[in-house]
């Protein structure tokens, strides 16, 4: 998935454009902030999964559901489905 293309998108849906890269920003501060704190990698997987892991999880939802109800454009989404385990 690349943000550029949310942006692109933002001329032909701007809230659902705008809801994607909130999210998107949502991960960038969480890595933002492990940086910050000079993270081990285990501290960064455990801030990950108590924090990314609810953000990827609506990202998730957010973006089936366009696909779903067709409120995209097809160039934004690709046709494959964002799996999160």
């Amino acid at each position: 998935m690349r943000a550029e293309k949310f942006y692109e998108a933002k001329d032909y849906d701007k809230a659902n454009a705008n809801a994607v890269l909130s999210l998107i920003q949502d991960l960038y501060k969480i890595e933002s902030y492990c940086r910050d704190e000079n993270f081990t990698p285990e501290q960064i997987k455990n801030h990950r999964h108590e924090h990314a892991l609810p953000v990827l999880n609506n990202l998730q939802s957010t973006l089936t559901e366009m696909l779903l109800t067709k409120r995209y454009y097809p160039k934004v989404l690709l046709a494959r489905p964002l799996l999160i385990h």
